[in-house]
């Protein structure tokens, strides 16, 4: 007997068209927060190590190294992750935590580091030799001040735009959408910030990096061609600045004898 309340088969997907990813909750969000725990205890066992056998031992160097490159990789992983959960339309509070942690834990050692620069007391490590010579201390936290201005910003504009386009019988954004023109509106509010402060102190870090170096040397040195083509005006405006606030008068007495030298 023929069965004629058989289910209709549906067609097979063409294989020529690409299917878009099935994404679970918040599996990049939560992944980026384990790999990120797994950063602090890379850094635990690091000073643990270094609490045993002492600071400066060249296994405590070795341990602090290891460490130390253990947790940058798997930070810069996590945060990697965190910007995917963003993209893929995942809850955004894990995620912005998480980018929240790993600007706090870059610019605080970051900003530990201007300490030798102002007082002339050199750090007996070589790591932190080198963070100077790259100029951490003066682009990671300018980077992650600037977001911190610029993101609650972006947020607010692109959410007041989604509402007004809805008023106008526009339909509802997108995740990404959102993210999208919250990033443009990051751009437009981070680029003239930089172009309008960032040359002050940069100015301000390469003449006292330049006093400060004393161990480590390296063939390329930037810092010298970028001290001697600094704008006059630049010179002037950080000077008068510094002139009209007490606690920045030690940056301006510091870079005048760097200057006249």
């Amino acid at each position: 007997m023929q069965n004629t309340h058989a289910i209709p088969l549906s067609p097979l997907p063409d294989p020529s068209i690409r299917q878009p990813a099935r994404m679970s909750g918040q599996r990049f969000g939560r992944t980026a927060l384990l790999i990120h725990l797994l950063a602090w205890l890379a850094l635990g066992v690091a000073w643990t190590m270094m609490g045993i056998l002492g600071e400066y031992s060249p296994e405590s160097q070795a341990a602090q190294g290891v460490g130390g490159a253990t947790a940058l990789a798997f930070g810069a992983w996590s945060g990697w992750l965190a910007l995917r959960a963003l993209w893929y339309g995942e809850p955004v509070w894990v995620p912005t935590i998480i980018l929240i942690l790993i600007g706090m834990e870059a610019t605080l050692p970051c900003l530990w580091l201007w300490d030798p620069l102002l007082t002339g007391n050199t750090p007996l490590s070589p790591l932190f030799e080198f963070a100077l010579w790259a100029g951490f201390p003066l682009f990671v936290p300018f980077f992650t001040f600037g977001s911190a201005l610029a993101v609650p910003l972006a947020w607010g504009v692109a959410w007041a735009f989604e509402r007004w386009k809805r008023k106008r019988g526009a339909e509802a954004w997108t995740r990404r959408r959102r993210l999208k023109t919250g990033t443009l509106v990051y751009l437009a509010v981070f680029v003239p910030l930089t172009f309008a402060i960032f040359p002050y102190a940069l100015y301000a870090y390469v003449a006292l990096e330049q006093n400060h170096r004393k161990i480590w040397a390296s063939p390329f040195e930037w810092q010298a061609p970028v001290l001697a083509n600094i704008p006059d005006f630049v010179r002037t405006g950080l000077d008068d600045f510094c002139s009209k606030r007490l606690p920045w008068r030690f940056v301006r007495h510091r870079v005048a004898l760097i200057e006249t030298g």
